[in-house]
């Protein structure tokens, strides 16, 4: 017997006690007559209303195990010969339904792992539950055979959930191969073997960030170094925006940023450190051992420029000792920070070499102060207001300045 209408279900037992001419009458109704072979129908017409519950419930019971052994195919769970045979006998639509189930948990499964985005495959899946509930609403479908597709779409559900796991952890992985870590035999075998592409991706990232980062140490200003990183960051987004890269990809790369932040506020730091030690070569004092291995072995460059910062500190001290009055000195320092101003502005100088330059300026006014009264010790180092409103000096100008002022400070404080 074929497809039985699942209005049968749940009604017939609520009729078992009523009138047997009514029972009968109201039983009939409710069968889905062109599922049932014209046979058997002829045989329900001349039976008494107790067989006829017996047939009824006969039926149900044979829908039901023809159900639940379709199901069973679905899933590709072991069906028996005894259960193979009566499918194929007695619902062979059954079957055919649960085959073509089967076809298109194979096409979603593809599609769902085709997808660049876990939104994509959650769309997916939403469209084949609602594709099952239209056929089903619309009678395409009976609510057996509804059963038994959504039977395949629970499949496919577990599918993505699996999916979901396996590429979150392939990402992790990918991660620490961004950032250098040392991987698990397990977990290179799992990414090499199910998740190449996303190899590919953890490597080509640290061939960005190598690249990225020799980019950032030939900058010549902080500045520069920022807008570095920044374009990075934006051209991550655009991809990511246009769908050349997906989320998982964009994750990747962005875990390689991070690591180009890192060194980026690394490079700060000694930079900062490395400036400090410029000034105590531009002052004569004596570095320790640890200083000199960090600057002549990391900042050569910065060395070079205070060395040389050195003979251009006796040069301008000579200036001031040939002035006659504080106002030929207040010149001979204002024509000298201008010239740092005019070469920052055509971009001769390095942020590192204006703030060695600014430093050697503030130095030597230091030293032409204590040399005409020591009794009134420290006094304020540079006086960025006397030279600010000189009209001398840029935006950038004045903010180098601030910066040399606090170093200045820390320093002289320190000392």
């Amino acid at each position: 017997m074929n497809n039985i209408n699942n209005n049968l279900y749940g009604k017939t037992t609520m009729k078992l006690g009523s009138e047997s001419k009514q029972i009968q009458n109201n039983l009939l109704s409710e069968i889905n007559t062109k599922d049932i072979p014209k046979q058997e129908l002829g045989k329900l017409n001349n039976l008494q209303n107790t067989d006829i519950i017996k047939i009824l419930t006969k039926i149900q019971e044979d829908t039901k195990r023809a159900e639940l052994i379709a199901i069973k195919i679905v899933k590709q769970e072991t069906v028996t010969t005894n259960e193979q045979n009566f499918i194929n006998k007695k619902y062979p639509d059954m079957k055919q339904v649960a085959n073509e189930s089967i076809n298109e948990c194979v096409y979603l499964k593809e599609k769902i792992s085709n997808c660049k985005t876990d939104e994509e495959r959650q769309q997916v899946l939403f469209k084949a539950i609602s594709d099952i509930k239209d056929m089903t609403k619309k009678g395409v479908l009976s609510e057996i055979q509804a059963r038994i597709k959504n039977s395949g779409i629970v499949e496919v559900e577990k599918f993505l959930k699996n999916i979901q796991k396996e590429v979150k952890k392939a990402e992790i992985i990918a991660i620490k191969i961004v950032k250098g870590y040392k991987l698990a035999a397990t977990e290179e075998n799992f990414i090499n073997k199910k998740y190449p592409d996303l190899k590919q991706v953890a490597n080509q990232s640290i061939n960005e960030c190598a690249y990225l980062k020799e980019k950032i140490s030939n900058c010549k200003t902080d500045e520069e170094r920022q807008q570095v990183l920044f374009k990075a960051i934006s051209d991550i987004k655009d991809m990511t925006k246009k769908g050349v890269i997906s989320e998982i990809q964009a994750h990747i790369k962005n875990s390689g940023i991070v690591e180009v932040e890192k060194f980026l506020k690394n490079i700060q730091r000694e930079i900062k450190k490395a400036e400090i030690i410029a000034i105590k070569i531009v002052k004569g004092d004596k570095l320790t051992a640890t200083e000199e291995n960090f600057i002549n072995k990391k900042y050569p460059d910065i060395k070079q420029i205070a060395d040389q910062s050195i003979n251009e500190k006796l040069d301008l001290k000579e200036k001031l000792k040939s002035c006659k009055t504080p106002e030929e000195k207040q010149l001979v320092l204002a024509k000298a920070i201008g010239d740092v101003k005019d070469m920052a502005k055509k971009g001769v100088l390095s942020e590192t070499e204006i703030v060695i330059k600014m430093l050697v300026i503030e130095v030597v006014k230091k030293e032409d102060e204590r040399e005409y009264d020591k009794e009134k010790g420290l006094k304020f180092i540079i006086n960025p207001y006397i030279y600010l409103n000189s009209g001398l000096l840029s935006d950038k100008l004045s903010g180098i300045i601030i910066i040399v002022v606090i170093l200045s400070i820390i320093y002289f404080f320190k000392n």
